[in-house]
């Protein structure tokens, strides 16, 4: 069944993005104009309008759906890795560093005898406990650090998708995507127009409700066809 409607929905989708003069002729034959009329100042405009508004609405929806599935966490720990490489190695390289000297004077200062070698006994634990408290204090700047990038990071994902879905649906929230004949869905073409776009259309709202179902359908066609594979 799913399979079914994933592609039910791809073959509306390349219906939908045909060339220009189809796209031009249909919109004038259902605003009444016939299709011998001239065609209407700008329409290349909207029909190019149209074209990015379904390209772009779907690419969102897409890489949202994306991010979820493989998980922001992940992500985040990925793009933290990636800066701590490229724009924060001295602190990254001064850390090891540390540690490594630590390790090898917590070894020497094991060897050393507090009573026979009373005074480098204590200048190697005064060495160990001033190392110690700078790798802390490390430590703590690298833990915030983290917090305040994946503050950001998240910040950033969520501007980049749920964020710019919201301000494309209120910017175009009183022009359709696209228009659908009236024959295609009877009484319930009003709901496709929800909440405000003309009579006929496909508002964002929806299309982007169609784009996530689909996705998600086509997600776990996807998830059954590698298990599928898997086991055979």
């Amino acid at each position: 069944m799913e399979h079914l409607v994933f592609g039910r929905w791809l073959g509306l989708t390349a219906r939908l993005c045909r060339t220009r003069t189809e796209a031009q002729g249909k919109l004038n034959l259902i605003i009444g104009l016939g299709s011998h009329a001239p065609i209407l100042p700008n329409l290349n405009a909207f029909t190019d309008l149209t074209h990015v508004l379904i390209i772009t609405i779907f690419v969102l929806v897409f890489i949202t759906e994306l991010i979820s599935w493989i998980g922001k966490s992940v992500l985040m720990q990925f793009a933290w890795l990636a800066y701590q490489g490229l724009l924060n190695k001295n602190a990254e390289k001064r850390q090891q560093e540390l540690k490594a000297e630590l390790l090898s004077k917590k070894a020497e200062l094991l060897k050393t005898s507090a009573q026979d070698q009373f005074a480098k006994w204590a200048k190697l634990r005064r060495s160990v406990d001033k190392g110690l408290a700078d790798l802390e204090k490390l430590n703590s700047e690298s833990s915030a650090s983290k917090s305040s990038f994946s503050l950001k990071f998240k910040i950033t994902l969520w501007i980049m998708t749920t964020g710019l879905q919201l301000v494309i649906g209120w910017w175009y929230s009183r022009s359709g995507v696209f228009y659908l004949p009236v024959a295609w869905f009877g009484p319930l073409t009003w709901w496709l127009s929800f909440p405000f776009a003309p009579a006929g259309s496909v508002s964002c709202f929806i299309w982007q409700m169609a784009c996530r179902r689909v996705i998600k359908v086509g997600e776990r066609v996807v998830k059954e066809f590698m298990s599928e594979s898997a086991s055979l």
